[in-house]
């Protein structure tokens, strides 16, 4: 595999041999990507706070949120972030949550959140949907999972509210879903295990900690005329912890990711190439940055720097 990489990278600098040796190689060279982490950070918190919400009702301790009982077998929960009950990473345009609970038993439920996103100067509103993700408390924490395909972006607001013991099972099945102690087998498993730990107060979520596990590909492919772009990004995050301690970045933990991506242009001619890997290192300094141990290919230039994660903006 090695000898590959090195066979299409010679063939990606003699493609461009037009040009200046210092400018092909400052092409090929660019800082490691860092949205990607920043991005699933920003998306698994807000998930996980609102499924401690969810869990908390279902326990009996108080929420400080609107909770509409139909009657049946769920219960659905109005949430709206306020500068009382704030929740991190939200997106500023979230205007309300809608969470939708199907209990299984007593420490067990089925949940399906609704981000209701406004955009202020024309009010369109755009739903972000997280659909029907597992929930478990066990000694004393709670388990949910997730995985990118269970995340749609609708125009309206449809609530599902069916779902037999059959569908819930499914569901359920899911908590089985072991960690993975490795980065390989994390991009393998494709779901993201977030635990959450209320330290004994479930009905106060300023002092809970939050461990990311997990990882996902996303294959991108666009194609014109003249033009072909292909890309592939890997990410596996192991025992990345947030907690109240630091908001600006996690305290524990790792995280890898791997980007593979052709652009060619007209006559299929190499237009640009994308071959590298990067280890982020998490530290207990509470800092806005995250460390890169190593970094390989493209990204090379980044080993042993520390980049903003910028997960305030």
């Amino acid at each position: 595999m090695r000898s590959i990489l090195k066979y299409i990278i010679f063939s990606f600098l003699l493609a461009t041999a037009g040009c200046e040796r210092s400018d092909r190689i400052n092409e090929f060279l660019r800082p490691a990507p860092v949205k990607p982490i920043s991005e699933i950070i920003r998306t698994t918190l807000p998930i996980g706070n609102c499924a401690m919400i969810a869990m908390a009702d279902q326990l009996g301790f108080p929420i400080p949120y609107e909770k509409i009982q139909p009657g049946g077998s769920f219960s659905i929960i109005r949430i709206v972030p306020s500068n009382d009950f704030p929740m991190i990473y939200l997106d500023e345009s979230c205007r309300e949550i809608i969470v939708l609970r199907f209990p299984a038993d007593e420490d067990h439920a089925i949940l399906s959140i609704f981000f209701i996103h406004e955009d202020p100067d024309n009010l369109h509103k755009g739903i972000l949907e997280v659909h029907t993700i597992p929930a478990m408390i066990e000694k004393g924490s709670l388990k949910a999972v997730y995985a990118s395909q269970d995340i749609y972006v609708r125009d309206s607001l449809e609530l599902n509210l069916q779902m037999g013991p059959a569908d819930i099972r499914i569901e359920m099945d899911r908590l089985e879903t072991s960690k993975p102690a490795t980065s390989e087998a994390a991009i393998k498993q494709n779901a993201w295990i977030i635990e959450i730990d209320p330290s004994g107060t479930w009905d106060l979520y300023t002092d809970d900690s939050y461990t990311i596990t997990g990882g996902q590909q996303d294959v991108s492919v666009i194609t014109g005329q003249s033009v072909s772009e292909t890309s592939i990004i890997q990410l596996a995050m192991i025992g990345t912890r947030l907690g109240p301690e630091c908001i600006l970045a996690p305290v524990e933990g790792f995280a890898l990711l791997r980007e593979i991506g052709i652009h060619t242009g007209t006559e299929n001619s190499l237009e640009d190439l994308v071959l590298g890997t990067v280890f982020f290192q998490f530290n207990a300094f509470c800092s806005s940055k995250v460390d890169i141990p190593l970094a390989t290919g493209n990204f090379i230039t980044s080993t042993g720097k520390k980049i903003e994660l910028d997960l305030l903006d």
